[in-house]
């Protein structure tokens, strides 16, 4: 008979954060420490770049995963843009598997200008401009989708201060097929984490600014971190309890049996257990091993 091991296999299935990031500089030395301490923390490598107006397509992007771009310390105005032949090279690290992530006041920028600001970097942002902005001092973020990597390790519901930059929010609308992964509170349930593939690399929006005070929140810095999972394709984090009752046993063999046969899944668990690209007898073979001792795939 199967044993209940659940501690025993989750203690050995987490996800190492080793992504190496492109930091866009805020302007600010305070701020851009705030980013390097942050993200370091959680595994990540970071290289401090230019700042947005600098970003002119002459950067090294060689070894990168995911660049962060930054617009809040050092925005002044709606017509402020990442010159086009950065953007274009932002685009084809996308469509070559890279990772990017905005932050506010990209899409505000863009939307402000009528898609000016960002005409070649927007069409493949997950968000558009939802018309307004605040200045709310915390916003509280709300699981809105089921993900493994993007909600590891965080609550489903937190608060967490916001950096004021001119404003510290954007209302940021999900484009068809985008993913909303968290609510803000703030600008009737804002689109506050939203992403999607784009080719073979993914784009995520937020609609605030990290900074110092965000930063230097625990579930904040988290969130932030696991965007860059996400952006990444780091594989989710194996939980073999697939059938989420508590224990890791032949029911959840039989859980996975049914959905990698096209039944229902109402714990959304993602059925390619074993990372391989494919749903099939090879996930259920792989789950039998984890659960029977065998340690995640």
């Amino acid at each position: 008979m199967l044993r209940s091991m659940i501690g025993i296999v989750a203690a050995s299935c987490g996800v190492a954060s080793a992504a190496n990031v492109y930091v866009f500089s805020t302007g600010s030395s305070t701020v851009d420490a705030a980013h390097v301490s942050s993200l370091t923390s959680h595994g990540h490598t970071v290289t401090l770049g230019t700042e947005w107006h600098g970003f002119d397509g002459t950067a090294s992007l060689a070894g990168i995963d995911v660049v962060l771009m930054n617009h809040g310390a050092n925005w002044a105005s709606s017509t402020e843009t990442v010159p086009l032949a950065g953007q274009q090279q932002l685009v084809d690290f996308v469509a070559a598997g890279g990772g990017v992530i905005t932050t506010e006041w990209i899409v505000y920028n863009h939307g402000s200008s009528g898609g000016a600001a960002y005409a070649l970097i927007g069409p493949i942002l997950p968000v558009t401009y939802g018309l307004t902005w605040n200045g709310s001092v915390t916003t509280t973020f709300t699981q809105a989708s089921a993900d493994a990597v993007m909600n590891s390790g965080l609550p489903a519901t937190f608060e967490s201060p916001v950096d004021f930059f001119a404003g510290t929010e954007t209302k940021l609308e999900p484009r068809p097929g985008a993913t909303v992964f968290f609510l803000g509170s703030n600008l009737d349930n804002n689109a506050a984490v939203t992403g999607w593939q784009v080719g073979a690399g993914r784009t995520v929006s937020f609609s605030t600014m990290p900074g110092e005070i965000s930063l230097a929140d625990a579930n904040y810095s988290r969130l932030l971190s696991n965007a860059i999972d996400w952006a990444d394709n780091v594989p989710p984090p194996c939980d073999p309890d697939v059938n989420q009752d508590g224990n890791v046993d032949q029911d959840d063999v039989g859980y996975l049996i049914n959905v990698v046969g096209g039944g229902d899944n109402p714990t959304g668990v993602d059925p390619d257990f074993n990372q391989d690209g494919n749903v099939d007898q090879d996930d259920v073979a792989a789950l039998i091993d984890t659960v029977g001792g065998g340690g995640c795939p």
